[in-house]
């Protein structure tokens, strides 16, 4: 990626907070080679096997994946199993021998900008050392890296997002840390950050229209930091924005005017105001506690917003539009009572219900439609998947759906969504040297079979514990010369936050391109 280099940003004290020593961290360079070679030499793969992922790459020809997964046009089709095995370094000289890989269960993933790779995350204790397990899985081959904190930090169950430059950060974690950390994808490596004022377990992390990312609440914090990835600077916000009873992962969203809805799980929802720093009611109540259930911003203008299940495996179902609406709305339950699941927002602007546990825990997953509200029941996930399970849209339009605790889960599988299955692909590019767009400019994207219809914008989301509060689904206008099309990227940051994004063509079937990577950034 053509990003800032970390050794560019400068080095900051904080409020009541001296930044950590900014060194690089080295994530098992020498070590991995030498555990590479350690386990071929002992005949085991460190490497997950290619054959029978079924995901699409940028140069496999559609038709083909498609035969091979057998699919239909209606309820989409799942891949085979595969293992997340991570490899890990041999034994120091004169201690006992260690096991090439570790298998893990994906607690937090992410798609890591201008790649077709997904990092994720586990716990410590399973790996050398004393840093938390964590590793990038390539959607084209098949390969694992190590990628690993390699120092005290574990970052299970923190937060996550991707700064506007396209790095992975990581807030708070396990045993209350008030440690972050940022990672660089590019070397693999991890560069310890500032320390949080207050430890946090279970907080959520989002990113506001300056570029800036909240790190709000977490289990026993009642307050919000704001983080300054140009700075790697951590300042606390004023008071007013103290709450109590704020439960694990507060589902927050921007919205199109910089403020930031609270849309649960506490049944009153609020609007935080970012100028203020003062909360207030917004959107009455939900009709039940929706902790363990899943909020989304759902595709248009960045009002409206999904609310599903929760608490007891509800069938749950609410919609509320803030610019028209005073209270959520019910709407069509849910086929399947779900806690602990997932939700993707797809290229087309539908949603993907996967997973979650009810009276017996279900592999039913579930297509939203928000131009309906209706749902509708999609090829069934074998195995189920619900509590620390993942979700991540893949640049082909596929999910690569990861973990799973309880019974543990160190697999994952590939969905293919009924899209996939309704005739050829469209076909766009750019020119790479354009992929740094800024906000009211136009990109030149080639569209050769001259079959787009249709332009859209998904942001990518870092995912865990079912919150995935980054992704948002963006219709472009845009204009057609021949093949050329002059897509006119979105004027306002609080719709479409600074960082990176995957653009689709979509043809009039509702069939997707595989995306290209665009970074959105204001004008210097």
């Amino acid at each position: 990626m053509q990003l800032k280099k970390i050794e560019d940003i400068p080095q900051v004290s904080t409020q009541d907070n001296a930044v950590m020593d900014r060194a690089r961290v080295r994530s098992w360079h020498a070590w991995l080679a030498l555990g590479v070679l350690f386990s071929l030499a002992i005949g085991m793969s460190v490497v997950a096997d290619r054959k029978g992922y079924n995901v699409l790459s940028t140069t496999t020809a559609p038709a083909a994946i498609i035969s091979a997964v057998g699919a239909t046009s209606e309820v989409g089709s799942w891949g085979p199993t595969f293992p997340m095995r991570v490899p890990l370094p041999p034994a120091p000289p004169g201690k006992p021998a260690t096991k090439p890989f570790v298998d893990a269960v994906a607690i937090h993933a992410t798609l890591l900008p201008e790649t077709n790779k997904v990092w994720m995350a586990y716990s410590t204790g399973l790996v050398p050392g004393p840093g938390t397990l964590a590793w990038v899985w390539d959607a084209d081959t098949g390969a694992i890296t190590n990628a690993s904190i390699p120092y005290a930090y574990d970052m299970m169950c923190g937060g996550h997002t991707l700064t506007s430059d396209g790095y992975l950060w990581v807030a708070g974690g396990r045993n209350n840390a008030q440690k972050t950390a940022t990672y660089d994808a590019d070397e693999n490596e991890w560069i310890p950050g500032p320390n949080m004022v207050v430890a946090r377990y279970y907080p959520t992390a989002l990113t506001l229209g300056d570029g800036s990312t909240l790190v709000a609440y977490g289990s026993g914090s009642i307050t919000i930091e704001q983080y300054d990835s140009k700075l790697n600077t951590i300042k606390t916000l004023p008071k007013t924005v103290n709450r109590v009873n704020i439960m694990s992962y507060p589902r927050l969203h921007l919205l199109p005017d910089g403020n930031v809805f609270h849309a649960g799980a506490e049944k009153a929802t609020k609007v935080l105001n970012t100028q203020s720093w003062t909360w207030s009611p917004l959107g009455g109540t939900l009709t039940a506690n929706a902790d363990n259930g899943v909020s989304v911003q759902l595709p248009g203008d960045g009002w409206k917003f999904l609310s599903l299940g929760g608490a007891y495996s509800q069938t749950r179902a609410q919609v509320i539009d803030l610019r028209t609406d005073t209270t959520w709305r019910t709407i069509s339950p849910m086929a399947t009572g779900r806690a602990n699941f997932n939700a993707v927002t797809l290229p087309d602007g539908n949603i993907l219900v996967l997973g979650g546990t009810n009276a017996a825990a279900t592999k039913n997953i579930e297509m939203f439609y928000p131009a309906t509200e209706k749902f509708a029941v999609m090829a069934p996930a074998n195995p189920n998947r619900a509590y620390h399970s993942t979700a991540t849209l893949l640049p082909s339009g596929q999910v690569l759906y990861a973990g799973n605790q309880a019974p543990f889960q160190s697999t994952g599988a590939i969905y293919s969504p009924p899209y996939l299955f309704k005739g050829t692909r469209p076909v766009i590019s750019i020119d790479p040297a354009s992929r740094d767009v800024v906000y009211g400019g136009n990109l030149s994207v080639q569209n050769d079979d001259l079959s787009v219809t249709r332009m859209t914008l998904v942001r990518m989301g870092p995912n865990s514990h079912g919150t995935n509060n980054e992704q948002r689904h963006i219709e472009l206008e845009f204009a057609t010369s021949g093949s050329q099309l002059a897509v006119a990227m979105p004027t306002n940051p609080n719709l479409a936050p600074p960082g990176f994004y995957m653009m689709f063509g979509l043809n009039a079937a509702g069939v997707p391109s595989t995306a290209v990577q665009i970074k959105l950034q204001a004008a210097e």
